[in-house]
């Protein structure tokens, strides 16, 4: 049957023509043919693509007599609002959770949950910046020196992208240029005797806390002599420290948002439902009673 739709078909043999054969001939195939799960199997295939090229293929593998295995249709992954108990799409939860690590939030909006998203946003990246502002931006900053390891920075990247200007700074204040690539903004601090180029040497005199006497001239470089974290620690006093803390707490609690993107949000009634299912289901192979 399928065959002499295909040879009424005029023109090339092209995906214009088996599609005209196939819909010339579709109900006739339904009803002498296919059996009710392969019917089922393109329904969902040409629903969900929305696309002939699903039917076309789906009817011919049929026709050659290799449609034997069930076709899966990925499910939908939700979870329940312990809210309203309403049911939450979470899409792709990988890409999801990615998306509320780059910026908190951004997976609950990707989800559909925008009110939540807004929160989770407003919060974290407020009080990231909050904390950066206590710290006179000095805070947020990359080093593994020895003895100059900043561990709080492991919390902070918890922020997500606004944390990683850091990380840049500073391998570009270790390569070859020794200029970070913004500027003083998130760089770390330098050490007595650390090299750099003269360009960043200036930018660093014209701050608050380093003069010119506090480089040795090393053409085409400048060493300096003197302790950067010292200094901002003098200058800022106990704000270095609560700024730290702000920035490292936003990015812990970016954490819980990643873990909410992935799995939905918590519902000890679901986790309880699971657990007597599993209880009956081990009672039931064990022969005892519940």
């Amino acid at each position: 049957m399928f065959l002499k739709a295909m040879q009424r078909c005029s023109g090339p043999f092209s995906e214009e023509s088996m599609s005209a054969a196939i819909s010339q001939q579709w109900n006739v195939l339904i009803v002498q043919s296919i059996s009710v799960d392969q019917q089922l199997a393109v329904h969902s295939a040409w629903y969900f693509t929305g696309s002939r090229k699903a039917l076309i293929f789906l009817a011919t593998r049929h026709h050659f007599g290799t449609m034997s295995m069930p076709i899966q249709i990925p499910e939908k992954i939700e979870a329940i609002s312990p809210d309203d108990d309403s049911m939450i799409d979470l899409r792709n939860p990988a890409v999801a959770a990615i998306l509320s690590w780059l910026v908190p939030g951004l997976g609950q909006m990707y989800q559909g949950r925008r009110s939540k998203g807004i929160l989770f946003m407003s919060a974290i990246l407020g009080t990231f910046l909050v904390g950066l502002g206590c710290g006179g931006g000095k805070v947020v900053y990359a080093s593994w020196k020895p003895g100059e390891a900043r561990w709080a920075y492991v919390c902070q990247l918890g922020a997500g992208v606004i944390s990683l200007p850091a990380a840049i700074q500073s391998m570009s204040l270790s390569g070859t240029t020794k200029t970070p690539l913004f500027g003083t903004w998130m760089a770390p601090p330098l050490q007595s005797g650390q090299y750099v180029s003269r360009s960043y040497a200036e930018k660093l005199i014209r701050g608050p806390d380093i003069d010119a006497d506090d480089f040795f001239d090393r053409p085409p470089l400048r060493q300096f002599r003197g302790d950067q974290l010292s200094m901002w620690h003098r200058r800022l006093g106990r704000w270095f420290e609560i700024g730290t803390l702000y920035t490292m707490l936003a990015g812990m609690l970016n954490i819980l948002v990643i873990f909410d993107a992935w799995s939905g949000p918590l519902d000890d009634r679901q986790s309880l439902a699971a657990e007597a299912k599993k209880e009956a289901h081990k009672q039931s192979r064990t022969g005892e009673k519940p």
